[in-house]
């Protein structure tokens, strides 16, 4: 292995264990099993105006989620103009089924920039830990079209992570399609930002903003993003790490599919990669170690702070 892969690796280490340590260490609590619900094509409701009481706490909301109609109720917290409730399925091809045929490009392209987020799920239970823990489901990347900076940027401001993950992703691809286009003209990102200046600080301007949401946010989301982030750097040592990293983060927040399903797509066939996640996996380990010895966990003890179960079918 180069020295270069090596210090790839040592970064993520280091990475990973910063993230541990900023947690806020408390007690856990053990996952309720799911109950079983089907799935039906189903009209989205308009939005509500007011939150439902019944929403208002992480600690109530249902480990299922799925109602009798087929559909999950968005907690309010996470809600984007007209989307107060989403579809669920038992897996993806179903899932993208229920949407029209105009907008399943879009859901499929996000799964893909996203390693799966979606096409991982097995059950409907798993389309409600999502919804119901600050994923961006596919109602709402499409009402996202049309709702504008500023929008999104007043829902970030009210404690919505979902909207400022949302407004990150718009940004950031803005961004780099800039950059992409004046590396192509033969100059280099440094280039761009040195003769920029306006540009460099909106981008600063938008990587602060990334940074602050991981820091405050609940949402397991917060891994894909990173891992999606860290996709579109140039540098291979970097890119697989932050990948790694990112799927991780995810994993230890309760979403084991990002862990198991993704990070197995991303590794699969590169002993290089898979030397990283070995190398990620026994940082994990060790941290886990001691959180077992100590008692305390970094996620916050609610019931259904763990995704259902696989269904194996």
């Amino acid at each position: 292995m180069t020295l270069s892969k090596t210090l790839g690796i040592v970064s993520l280490a280091l990475f990973l264990l910063f993230v541990a340590g900023a947690f806020f260490l408390r007690k856990a609590g053990a996952p309720t099993p799911p109950s079983p619900a089907t799935t039906k094509q189903v009209p989205i409701p308009a939005p509500s105006k007011e939150p439902p009481s019944h929403n208002s706490s992480p600690a109530q909301r249902s480990v299922s989620g799925v109602e009798a109609d087929g559909t999950v109720l968005v907690p309010w917290k996470y809600q984007l103009p007209g989307v107060v409730k989403v579809r669920a399925a038992k897996n993806f091809k179903d899932w993208v089924a229920q949407f029209p045929a105009s907008d399943q490009k879009l859901i499929v392209d996000f799964d893909k920039s996203h390693f799966s987020v979606y096409s991982t799920i097995t059950s409907p239970e798993q389309v409600a830990w999502m919804a119901q823990h600050g994923y961006p489901m596919p109602e709402d990347i499409l009402a996202a079209k049309n709702i504008s900076d500023d929008e999104l940027k007043q829902l970030a401001a009210r404690g919505n992570d979902k909207a400022g993950f949302l407004l990150y992703e718009r940004q950031a691809t803005l961004a780099r399609s800039k950059i992409d286009a004046y590396v192509a003209d033969g100059g280099t990102e440094n280039d761009l930002l040195r003769n920029d200046t306006a540009f460099a600080i909106e981008r600063s301007k938008i990587n602060d903003d990334l940074r602050t949401l991981y820091t405050s946010s609940e949402s397991p989301y917060k891994g894909y993003v990173m891992a999606e982030e860290a996709g579109m750097l140039r540098d291979p040592d970097a890119r697989s790490a932050g990948i790694i990293a990112g799927l991780l983060w995810a994993d230890t927040y309760g979403d084991s599919r990002a862990g198991s399903e993704a990070m197995h797509d991303f590794v699969q066939g590169n002993p290089d990669l898979q030397r990283q996640k070995i190398a990620a996996l026994s940082v994990i380990s060790a941290l886990r170690m001691d959180q077992r010895r100590l008692n305390c966990y970094p996620i916050p003890p609610v019931s259904g702070w763990m995704i259902p179960a696989k269904v194996w079918q």
